[in-house]
């Protein structure tokens, strides 16, 4: 659906759903790769003169983005951190 957008305010209101939802997806796609790797590092040696504790393998870890209000110059800027 076309919208109508007249300035800097509604054109970050429009699009915050939408980068949000992105970051979303990308952090996702993230987490998985790393745990991945992680777990094929693992997976590639059995130690034989100490046990693991497995704090690497469970150091990743996912948070929610959030929005932050930013003033660049006269108009208002959202930025996504992760």
């Amino acid at each position: 659906m076309a919208r109508r957008v007249s300035n800097m305010n509604e054109l970050a209101a429009a699009l915050e759903p939408i980068m949000l939802g992105m970051v979303g997806e990308i952090t996702e796609r993230v987490y998985k790769t790393l745990n991945h790797f992680l777990q094929e590092y693992y997976s590639s040696y059995d130690p034989k003169y100490y046990r693991r504790q497995l704090d690497f393998l469970r150091s990743a870890v996912k948070v929610e983005p959030k929005v932050k209000d930013v003033l660049l110059g006269y108009a208002r800027r959202s930025i996504c951190r992760i």
